[in-house]
């Protein structure tokens, strides 16, 4: 995230500079909200964390997260339906998914878990 600090607040939207100076490394679990990527240049990579997510991946230009590494946790934990969409996983991998969305994850490609 830009400024390297997370926004302030309970599951905060996040959104990814343009242009960043490097992949952003999660170094502990977080929950967000909306996570806006307009790049794919640099990755979000969960780096062996738990990363909640309550609402919306918003990504263009191929932008991606990457949580292949062990013990890495994608959660969708939303109250409406979410959408994973297609190439938002960095090889179309995820160590472990989590859905707990009572209103449904709809997912747009195969993923390999």
């Amino acid at each position: 995230w830009t400024g390297n600090t997370l926004p302030a607040g309970i599951d905060p939207n996040i959104i990814f500079d343009d242009n960043p100076d490097r992949s952003c490394f999660l170094d502990q679990n977080h929950s967000v909200t909306d996570i806006i990527i307009n790049q794919s240049t640099d990755l979000l990579v969960t780096n062996g964390f738990n990363l909640t997510i309550k609402g919306s991946l918003i990504f263009t230009n191929g932008a991606q997260i990457d949580a292949s590494a062990i013990n890495s946790n994608i959660e969708f934990a939303g109250t409406t339906v979410q959408s994973i969409p297609s190439g938002a996983f960095y090889i179309d991998q995820v160590y472990d998914l989590i859905i707990n969305n009572t209103n449904n994850v709809i997912l747009t490609e195969q993923l390999i878990c």
